[in-house]
């Protein structure tokens, strides 16, 4: 039995029944796939890291431990079932709304023929990995995976303990203590939860944008998301806020670092709702990005969630409710193979994931890069955004509107 990491205890304590702590990935492949099929090239590569071997045993007293699964049934964890296009996402819906059962290892793929192509909807428990660690390992399931980068993902120096404490006070008096706007998106949860997916955006469109404003893809995807944001508030609510904050993931691990866990942190990115040009909400969004960048709030936050690892529980899940207080969603842009991949000979079409949210959270926007396309996936409680698909369809709206302006 092998204890779980801090940050890994407390990404399982997190759950809650309106919140389910379940990352959530979809790789679209071309034909039909049967069982054996799957079992060789997908069951069996992932079982060779041994979390998806083991179910996590969380004892009323001492810590949450790993513990091989004796009695592991294929059957639970590979579901093979037939759907169409049009339901597909309806289905993940319904997925993400299914906690995992906590008696056998957190994992489970819903093969699902679509008349043509099939959709593998692949389900993680937070516990395993971060986003990141599940992207890489999935990744690696390819005939053709990516190389891993040897670069280290980019860290601010803290040698001066006066940096940090001035971090940790912006953090307190600018984040905790300051309560985010009263919004839809605040609305009470349920636990029923929804789905939906963009069309492509060429990334080759995004780079004309990026150079234009000499900035990065992730500037300007930030930006169409605030862009997007503002939109739907004015046609849902008639009126938007100046701001409306973000709690992003940052990456804390080496870049060619491929074990499960979690090693990032959190930063809360304020979003500049209420500007109504597209080019100064660009350059607003941009330079909050930067600041954000050099901040170490991140790797504070992560320091904090490693402590609630450590917690009781009720307290643990208080702290949570805090920080999600003090935003409206998660959003994560995660950076995919630029190739496309193969699995057993078989061409991946699409790949996307859903971001779970936690606390009081009910929207979570996920961007994923993939051989040359760009696409958007949202999460949500459907007593927060009860038509996800009106968030998609706004960010291709607000890119078109970007892309015009630039």
């Amino acid at each position: 039995m092998t204890a779980l990491t801090r940050a890994d205890a407390a990404w399982l304590h997190m759950e809650e029944p309106t919140n389910l702590m379940t990352i959530t990935g979809l790789f679209l492949v071309e034909g039909r796939l049967d069982q054996v099929w799957l079992e060789h090239h997908v069951v069996r590569p992932l079982m060779e890291h041994h979390r998806f071997g083991c179910k996590v045993v969380d004892p009323t007293v001492g810590s949450p431990r790993w513990v091989e699964d004796t009695d592991f049934e294929m059957d639970h964890h590979l579901v093979l079932s037939e759907s169409s296009p049009e339901r597909l996402f309806e289905l993940v819906g319904q997925l993400m709304s299914q906690p995992l059962d906590r008696s056998r290892p957190l994992w489970q793929i819903h093969s699902v023929w679509l008349g043509q192509d099939s959709a593998l909807v692949i389900r993680v428990h937070h516990t395993l990995g971060d986003g990141v660690a599940m992207m890489k390992v999935l990744s690696s399931l390819a005939d053709n995976p990516p190389e891993p980068s040897h670069s280290r993902t980019p860290r601010t120096s803290f040698g001066k303990l006066g940096a940090w404490l001035a971090a940790l006070g912006e953090l307190v008096f600018g984040v905790l203590l300051s309560p985010e706007p009263r919004t839809s998106l605040k609305a009470p949860l349920g636990r029923a939860k929804l789905a939906a997916v963009s069309p492509p955006i060429a990334l080759s469109e995004v780079k004309r944008v990026e150079k234009k404003i000499a900035g990065t893809v992730n500037d300007v995807l930030l930006a169409t998301l605030t862009g997007a944001l503002r939109r739907h508030l004015k046609k849902t609510a008639g009126s938007v806020p100046a701001n409306l904050r973000a709690v992003m993931p940052v990456d804390l691990r080496r870049a060619d670092d491929l074990t499960l866990g979690n090693q990032f942190g959190l930063a809360f990115a304020t979003l500049p709702v209420g500007l109504d040009d597209p080019l100064e909400r660009l350059r607003e969004s941009r330079r909050r990005l930067l600041k954000l960048k050099s901040s170490p709030h991140a790797a504070i936050l992560y320091g904090i969630l490693r402590l609630a690892g450590c917690l009781p529980v009720s307290l643990e899940l208080a702290l949570v409710r805090l920080f999600g207080s003090r935003a409206s969603l998660v959003a994560t842009n995660v950076h995919g193979p630029n190739e496309r991949l193969t699995m057993g000979g078989v061409p991946v079409r699409q790949l996307m994931f859903w971001v779970p949210q936690s606390g009081r959270l009910g929207l979570g926007v996920s961007i994923i890069s993939y051989a040359g396309e760009v696409r958007v996936g949202v999460a949500a409680d459907a007593s927060v955004v009860p038509d996800p698909q009106a968030i998609v369809d706004e960010f291709g709206a607000a890119f078109q509107e970007l892309a015009m302006a630039t």
